[in-house]
């Protein structure tokens, strides 16, 4: 995902495996040989989808692709990454390349029940793994006295930070006791095309949000100091987009590793894992927006038993242990030991 290997998608998934167990690995090199190649998303599609056979392919596919609405985006999107030398060849339709990825490739890693689903009748050998946290989660919240403003905090990448605008208008629009502001931790600068194209300067998109909010560079420390300083995480989705509502739990439990009572968006995912810890946290509409972020402002109590009951459930069923076991799983499927 990136060249040094320091993308959340690097650090958070195949690499972090990797260095835990053991498992020597290079960046591919096209002159040389190989019996097994782990792909991300960022891989040129086209070119490992015709590779001849011979070598393994794991294809680490985290995102609901296959599900997107057609829109000029996608129609085009083939085009963009051959005339940008993304992709060798070219391919008209970015979402067949990826199914024949899916056909090619000898296991196929995803992150939800849904994309799973999606992906089987392509590649029956797939497999649902969660991002590993362990190295960004430094510390975990213990004081849950509210802060007047009272202190809402968001995490991701700037391509999802448009989904603040919405629940940002909400907030703006309904009177609450307190005011609430918004701290953001992501990087300085988006992308609006490919991730490389049309910088987008973060802090002055911010500005232009309805109420207060602060500007904080994505980094493990601020990710800890910052959040942990707050009151609510929250997770806004756009539900009636079936790509953003396809993404999987992660974030959610990056929150709850680091103690905090999260409120998100009713997507799959999020429903599954506010169920499984006892909660019902998630948001449908706005109605459903309001009435949570009043419920956890109003009570200490409430606050600090959500956090409890998601950082009990991560503990549980998303330890180490069982991280590392899913992807030797992966590698034990198709033949090989780690």
């Amino acid at each position: 995902m990136s060249p040094e290997l320091s993308a959340p998608g690097d650090r958070r998934r195949f690499c972090f495996f990797a260095n835990q167990a053991g498992v020597k690995y290079e960046i591919y090199n096209p002159q040389k040989k190989y019996d097994l190649v782990v792909l991300t998303q960022n891989s040129d599609i086209s070119y490992w989808s015709r590779l001849e056979k011979g070598t393994a392919i794991i294809f680490d596919f985290i995102d609901s692709y296959l599900v997107e609405n057609r829109s000029i985006k996608t129609a085009f999107r083939g085009w963009a990454k051959y005339i940008s030398g993304q992709n060798k060849f070219l391919e008209l339709s970015y979402k067949s390349a990826l199914k024949k990825l899916c056909s090619r490739s000898q296991a196929v890693i995803c992150s939800t029940l849904e994309q799973s689903d999606s992906i089987k009748p392509y590649c029956e050998n797939t497999h649902i793994v969660f991002d590993a946290h362990f190295n960004d989660a430094l510390v975990s919240k213990s004081n849950y006295e509210s802060h007047e403003p009272f202190r809402l905090v968001w995490e991701g990448l700037p391509s999802n930070i448009y989904q603040l605008k919405s629940i940002t208008e909400l907030i703006a629009s309904n009177k609450f006791d307190i005011p609430i502001e918004l701290h953001i931790i992501t990087d300085r600068v988006g992308r609006r095309l490919l991730n490389r194209y049309f910088s987008v300067d973060i802090p002055r998109f911010l500005e232009s949000l309805p109420i207060k909010t602060y500007f904080y560079e994505w980094s493990a420390k601020n990710l800890s100091t910052i959040s942990l300083d707050c009151d609510l995480a929250i997770i806004p989705i756009d539900l009636t987009n079936p790509f953003a509502s396809g993404k999987p739990e992660n974030k959610l439990l990056l929150f709850w590793r680091m103690g905090l009572p999260v409120l998100v968006s009713a997507t799959p995912a999020y429903i599954r894992a506010m169920n499984s810890s006892g909660q019902i946290y998630y948001a449908f509409n706005d109605a459903d927006w309001i009435e949570c972020i009043r419920t956890l402002m109003e009570s200490k109590e409430k606050r600090q038993e959500a956090a409890k009951k998601g950082k009990d459930l991560v503990l549980e069923k998303y330890s180490q242990e069982i991280l590392l076991n899913k992807w030797r799983s992966v590698f034990t499927s198709i033949g090989f030991s780690c």
